[in-house]
């Protein structure tokens, strides 16, 4: 009996330790600089463009927002950002290009 416990509890404690995040990497973002009524496509590409120019690697890419309330109006900044899993060795890279580390509210 005590090995059946066993064996079904481990999937249970595996997942209990999973955080989502694959191991070695980390996630950054960057805000698109987009204000509202204002949108400009390509955002995202032109951020992937500027971490490939510092030497960083793109494992995945999404555009997110900033999770912030804001005012609508015109003008107003509208909080869209640009998220990308790098390896964690190219966080220093991504920094220094102005990106931030990115956690994402739970």
């Amino acid at each position: 009996m005590t090995r059946f416990l066993a064996v079904l509890s481990l999937p249970l404690l595996m997942a209990a330790c999973d955080d989502g995040m694959v191991r070695g990497t980390a996630t950054v973002f960057k805000s698109f600089g987009t204000t509202q009524c204002n949108p400009q496509e390509g955002r995202l590409e032109a951020l992937a463009a500027e971490l490939r120019g510092v030497g960083v690697d793109i494992l995945d890419k999404r555009a997110g927002d900033d999770g912030m309330m804001r005012i609508a109006l015109c003008g107003a900044p509208d909080g869209r950002i640009g998220i990308f899993t790098i390896p964690e060795t190219q966080t220093q890279a991504a920094a220094s290009a102005g990106f931030s580390p990115y956690q994402a509210a739970r």
